[in-house]
């Protein structure tokens, strides 16, 4: 299980960079950039970046249960249509910038006078299960037929931070300072492992899921997106050179909640849209719909090729994601 109250470090920030080099060598290059966080504009003050550090965030698979339940009912293997389709949803306040070298830089300010958020939409598939929700292994492909709220943004917000884990308000608070969309090429998507049912949904702090108990696991997201053109708010990303073109979204998923508190609210994301509460049922990944879990990751920017010539398949990400998860928990340990 990962600990509780976990951080991430230099250590693991590197060997997340070199688990997905596995799960995708040779699709994408690091790409430095640079960013003021501020946003007062001009190269002066402005850092040089390779990424961001979000703190633990909220993912919730929309669906999941039920795209998961169907795909086990065909015998296990799922496949890029409507039935096994399901939204993921994530939302993460920063905790650091990654400068040049992949180490933690917190730049004056942070988390005091301004925060920096994150939320996205990615439609996934189910494109295999093995076992069952509560002893079994799926893995997740990056539909080809993406949601209209599907994509990534940054956010940043002067005054007092505002994001709210529990409540899944403030994540869309100030300005947004990037906006990109999902690439669907075959090196993006997820697993999940479940290892049985484990005791209360919320277990950092207080209970706040009351009645909602979840299974354990763990698993991991990798997904390419593409900067929207003209996005990239330039009091923020500060052009020339260089320029951002691309980001990756790479992560760690685990149940139960430890270092953080579950959402009860995620912003739709799509224009005029309701916002997302999640229908867990008593056992969160069992009697959904919905499965919530707990996301903690990077987000890198890289300059990702065409998905006409990648050659890695899922099954190599896979393989990759796996690797991130052990690795992490050895360092850990």
């Amino acid at each position: 299980m990962i600990l509780r109250g976990m951080r991430k470090t230099r250590g693991f920030v590197l060997g997340l960079a070199a688990c997905v080099a596995v799960a995708a060598a040779g699709n994408a290059a690091r790409a430095d950039f640079l960013f003021n966080p501020t946003g007062v504009g001009g190269a002066g003050g402005a850092l040089n970046l390779t990424g961001f550090d979000p703190k633990p965030g909220n993912g919730l698979g929309q669906g999941q249960v039920t795209a998961t339940n169907n795909v086990i009912a065909a015998g296990g293997t799922g496949a890029d249509v409507a039935a096994d389709r399901f939204q993921f949803y994530y939302q993460a306040s920063t905790s650091a910038l990654l400068d040049a070298n992949g180490n933690a830089l917190v730049p004056a300010g942070l988390n005091t006078t301004y925060q920096i958020t994150y939320t996205g939409s990615i439609t996934l598939y189910v494109r295999s299960v093995t076992g069952s929700l509560t002893n079994g292994t799926a893995v997740y492909g990056v539909s080809g037929a993406q949601a209209a709220n599907s994509g990534l943004t940054i956010w940043q917000a002067n005054g007092a931070p505002v994001a709210n884990d529990l409540l899944g308000t403030g994540f869309t608070a100030g300005t947004a300072i990037l906006r990109a969309s999902v690439i669907t090429n075959p090196t993006g998507g997820a697993n999940f492992t479940a290892t049985g049912v484990d005791g209360n949904y919320d277990q950092h702090n207080a209970n706040d899921w009351p009645g909602v108990t979840t299974v354990n696991g763990q698993g991991g997201l990798q997904v390419d997106f593409n900067v929207i053109p003209g996005s990239a708010n330039p009091n923020f990303f500060i052009t020339p050179p260089p320029t951002i073109i691309g980001i990756r979204l790479s992560t760690l998923n685990s149940l139960p909640f430890t270092a953080i508190d579950p959402s009860r609210l995620f912003p739709t994301l799509g224009p005029g849209g309701a916002n997302v509460t999640p229908n867990l049922g008593s056992v969160n990944g069992q009697t959904g719909p919905d499965m919530g879990v707990q996301v903690d990751g990077v987000i890198t920017a890289v300059i990702p090729e065409p998905s006409s010539v990648v050659l890695t398949g899922l099954g190599v990400a896979g393989f990759g994601i796996a690797t991130l998860v052990r690795r992490k928990r050895a360092q850990l340990a």
